[in-house]
């Protein structure tokens, strides 16, 4: 591995921070341990009101390939944009400041990156294990390992004044711009999960997801309207995006109130209305409760049609009991179960 080190490109790591005081350190210094040497950290602070910037400056000092740039706050977008505008490296890397990575991350993604000649290569076993292509409509920024040049060529740029999901669309745009993909499940990031993570603090944010998801749509509808032959290609793949996304992870997914919920119903129903026909909504592999949904006329009719569901997923369990061939009676169990299970995590939101 030591030519490769000395032969092969630099990677870019673009780290956005705001107010990591607590986990930067740590963050860095993973970094700086990879066994992979020939890198550039960019380190954005966004406008940080505690330490960070402090920090950041230090390991500038100690760390001659750590940069800093200080910019007014303006969201992880912006910052991330920032570093992609100040990167020089072949590929780019996005790290988050209260995670950190395993020494082997960087070798184990420029050796599969480099050898299989990929524009993006996908980061962790879990990733990995998602695909096939066509199951997967978008990628969080740390598991994608990309090309610079893929990204300057074809103008992606994180969508500034989206929280959440402005990692999903440029994603999203992404894959479904490139086939050129390799998988790299031995590369290991850390996803550190706290109360002050923005996962935790967009789950009861309801209104301001109904004033993101229209945005959202008019995102895809820029980019796909300025590629109408790639727009025709990767419909299953908008679809599967629009299931992911504001549906499964915000529809059934976040607590809305039955008015909320109604009106995202409508907001979903409307934009797949627009651009699809109800064939193609339904030739693309989707989830149960996707389909469920597409066969709706409404939000009512969805849950009228969940509740029916469950009480046929109870009565099969029940009457299951009965059933004198024991294959039958496993088949029949598994099934309800599977029923159940998922009614089961739809009514922690959505009450049918």
């Amino acid at each position: 591995m030591a030519s490769l080190r000395q032969t092969h490109p630099c990677v870019s790591i673009i780290v956005p921070v705001y107010n990591q005081e607590r986990y930067l350190e740590e963050c860095v210094q993973s970094i700086r341990k990879q066994t992979f040497t020939n890198w550039e950290l960019i380190l954005v602070d966004d406008g940080s009101t505690d330490s960070s910037g402090e920090i950041a400056v230090r390991f500038t000092v100690i760390d001659s390939r750590i940069s800093y740039l200080k910019q007014e706050n303006g969201g992880v977008s912006s910052a991330r944009n920032a570093g992609i505008q100040q990167a020089t490296g072949e590929y780019l890397c996005f790290i988050d400041a209260d995670d950190s990575i395993a020494p082997d991350f960087l070798e184990c993604l420029v050796t599969i990156s480099h050898e299989k000649q990929s524009s993006l290569t996908v980061v962790g076993s879990w990733l990995c294990r998602q695909f096939p292509m066509d199951k997967i409509p978008a990628l969080p920024t740390w598991g994608m390992f990309l090309r610079r040049d893929v990204v300057a060529k074809n103008e992606l740029k994180f969508p500034e004044g989206i929280q959440p999901c402005e990692d999903g669309l440029f994603s999203h745009f992404l894959l479904a711009l490139t086939d050129r993909i390799a998988f790299c499940p031995e590369a290991v990031y850390h996803y550190r999960q706290h109360q002050q993570g923005n996962h935790h603090q967009i789950l009861n944010q309801t209104a301001k997801i109904l004033d993101m998801v229209p945005r959202w749509f008019s995102l895809l509808e820029e980019f796909y309207g300025s590629r109408e032959n790639l727009l025709k290609k990767k419909s299953g793949h908008i679809i599967r995006f629009i299931e992911h996304e504001p549906f499964e992870f915000r529809l059934l997914g976040m607590p809305f109130s039955p008015e909320e919920g109604e009106r995202l119903d409508t907001i979903i129903r409307r934009f797949l209305n627009s651009h699809f026909s109800s064939e193609e909504c339904l030739a693309s592999g989707l989830h149960f409760p996707f389909q469920v949904f597409l066969q709706s006329s409404g939000f009512s009719d969805f849950k009228k049609k969940l509740r029916h569901i469950e009480q046929r997923a109870r009565m099969i369990r029940k009457i299951s009991t009965l059933c004198p061939i024991p294959s039958w009676r496993r088949k029949a169990r598994m099934q309800a179960k599977e029923l159940l299970e998922m009614i089961d995590n739809i009514h922690k939101n959505i009450s049918f």
